[in-house]
């Protein structure tokens, strides 16, 4: 992989972050910036390439937004 990818990356990270921030309503204070996913894009579409580099089938590689522990992705608490 070329070190562009990786700097395009962090140099996306912190722009999307920094978007997000200023469009919470609270400037970030509750940690909105870091669950709102965007920001990690560039970082997901690189270690996807590593992965289909070594070979790992891209049926096999999950992507997209993740979500919390203890929550199903359609936001529904798990019952114990």
């Amino acid at each position: 992989m070329k070190p562009e990818v990786i700097q395009q990356a962090v140099k996306d990270f912190w722009s999307k972050r920094g978007e997000q921030r200023e469009s919470q309503e609270d400037g970030g204070k509750a940690g909105g910036e870091a669950r709102a996913n965007g920001h990690i894009k560039g970082f997901e579409d690189a270690v996807k390439e590593i992965f289909l580099d070594c070979g790992i089938p891209a049926e096999d590689i999950r992507t997209g937004k993740p979500y919390l522990p203890g929550r199903q992705p359609n936001g529904f608490a798990i019952s114990s």
